[in-house]
């Protein structure tokens, strides 16, 4: 017996069936999939394949605010902080040129008109975006309006820095300091980046001293975005001894300020050419576990990481010599400053630190070891730390003294004026060639300063 033939009935229903199913795929691609893909691309061919779609409708009411995500970084369209008096009357939360609206000054009416009816579409096709809310709260003039939208829009997502800066301005601008600082921890948790946008108000809010504890505290609970608050505050703050009043307060707490974090004060007062405060600072908060004792010298017995900070030694060398610190050599568990010749020409050395020394006469001393065979020898001589100054005193040559341990010292006086920062160095002053070939080691170790009677 023969196969029944297939009846050709059943195989048009499957090709229909596959027709529609094509049809329905590719409706789906045109309306869904094209639209999405293009939309960050053309939102204006996107909306030709699909009239409704919410993210060719938020593009285009971004850009028309000349707010577009796909040109820029977010930060970009915050608005960028001022540095020149960021801080004023902060008891009265008002500070000049920190708090701006979120609108670019020459939007019209027109552009409002239409950015409203975008995002208002926008909204209805995608209730759970949250950029529809936002820009209808940036395009709200009814200040209790706008900040119900930039709630729903933080509601929705916590990721829109936009939406969390609108709140944060209208907290810092309504003295709200519980909402400033709660929207600041959202915003710079997510996006710590954002600290130097957020750092003006911060600054002004830390300037009053009646709400100063409130920011130490949310400081003392290590959020991630601190380092950068800390980092911006030096460079913000009118008053110099500001970031010095809260790194006291956080030092008093459970987390005290990491280096980094002190370094980054420090050398704002470095650049401004304020070595006093900064050498306040540095007794007071010592880093990387550096102990600071009262001697007018830092770390005469050479124990410490040279170039650390601002008042650490610091060495500068080039051929012929390499200059180190290493094991006292004779003197178990002390160390020294170590300088090792080749034999060859030496080229400019120096091994410096900075002081600040009141007016008045000091001694400097120290101890070296070691054979140094030269014409010359190295000299400590002291300088005020301006151009062109003459060495206040400086000690005898040094070649090192042989095997066992030799003092030095020589006494300098500071004058009353023009020399409020200092700088003790070790330099090889010599020009002829024929004296710069130099062989052997010199080790020093022990260097002090002390006050002399009188002045």
């Amino acid at each position: 017996m023969t196969a029944p033939r297939p009846r050709r009935g059943g195989r048009a229903v499957r090709w229909t069936i596959l027709a529609a199913v094509a049809g329905l795929l590719g409706w789906q691609v045109a309306t869904r999939t094209l639209p999405a893909v293009l939309a960050p691309y053309d939102p204006g061919a996107a909306l030709i394949l699909a009239e409704g779609n919410p993210r060719a409708l938020l593009l285009l009411a971004e850009r028309r605010l000349g707010q577009d995500p796909t040109a820029r970084n977010d930060a970009d369209a915050l608005p960028a902080a001022e540095r020149e008096d960021v801080v004023e009357a902060a008891a009265t939360m008002v500070a000049r040129g920190i708090a701006r609206p979120l609108l670019p000054p020459d939007v019209t009416a027109a552009d409002r008109a239409t950015v409203a009816a975008l995002a208002a579409a926008a909204w209805r096709a995608a209730p759970l975006d949250p950029r529809a809310p936002r820009l209808l709260g940036q395009l709200s003039e009814d200040e209790g309006t706008g900040r119900r939208l930039m709630e729903q829009s933080v509601a929705l997502s916590r990721h829109d820095p936009l939406a969390l800066y609108w709140l944060i301005q209208h907290a810092f601008l309504a003295g709200d300091v519980d909402g400033v600082l709660r929207h600041a921890d959202i915003l710079l948790r997510a996006q710590p980046d954002f600290a130097a946008t957020v750092a003006p108000m911060l600054t002004a809010l830390t300037a009053d001293e009646a709400i100063r504890p409130r920011i130490v505290a949310a400081l003392a609970a290590a959020p991630p975005w601190r380092d950068g608050f800390l980092a911006e505050l030096p460079a913000l703050a009118a008053d110099p001894r500001l970031p010095f009043a809260l790194l006291r307060d956080l030092a008093r707490g459970p987390t005290p300020p990491t280096s980094s974090q002190v370094m980054s004060y420090l050398t704002v007062l470095v650049a401004r050419e304020d070595y006093r405060l900064a050498h306040e600072a540095w007794r007071v908060f010592p880093m990387d576990g550096e102990e600071h004792p009262a001697d007018l010298v830092f770390d005469g017995g050479f124990r410490n990481r040279p170039g650390a900070t601002p008042f650490s030694w610091a060495f500068s060398f080039g051929g012929g010599v390499r200059i180190t610190t290493t094991a006292a050599p004779g003197r178990p568990g002390d160390k020294a400053l170590a300088l090792e010749f080749a034999g060859q020409m030496v080229e400019p050395m120096t091994v410096t630190q900075v002081t600040v020394l009141d007016p008045g006469r000091y001694r400097i001393a120290g101890s070296q070891a070691g054979t140094f065979e030269s014409r010359r020898g190295l000299r400590w001589e002291m300088i005020c730390r301006r151009p062109g100054a003459a060495p206040l005193g400086g000690s005898d040559e040094l070649f090192g003294g042989g095997e066992g341990w030799s003092p030095f010292s020589f006494d300098i006086e500071i004058p009353r004026e023009n020399c409020p920062v200092q700088i003790l160095r070790l330099v090889f002053d010599t020009v002829a060639q024929a004296d710069r070939i130099v062989r052997g080691d010199l080790y020093l170790t022990d260097i002090s300063i002390r006050p002399l009677g009188g002045s």
